[in-house]
């Protein structure tokens, strides 16, 4: 992570199945680190980056604040 230009890099990488989440969790993202274990984190950045379409630009996040590590969302 921390070798990262931005957060659309750790999406490249497949087995970091780097993803936004829903619900409880919107707003903040996860990578997988075993089995049903993940680091969550969000872009530190208030608001977010956006798309045009209102989505986050995960090239412009360069700046994230880790928010649990090992946690199990499911």
């Amino acid at each position: 992570m921390k070798a990262a230009q931005s957060l659309a890099d750790l999406g490249k990488i497949p087995a970091a199945r780097c993803h936004q989440l829903k619900e409880n969790w919107k707003g903040h993202l996860a990578v997988d680190i075993s089995g049903n274990h993940r680091i969550i984190f969000k872009p530190d950045y208030d608001p977010p980056p956006e798309k045009d379409n209102g989505g986050l630009d995960w090239s412009q996040v360069t700046a994230i604040t880790i928010v649990a590590i090992g946690e199990d969302y499911h």
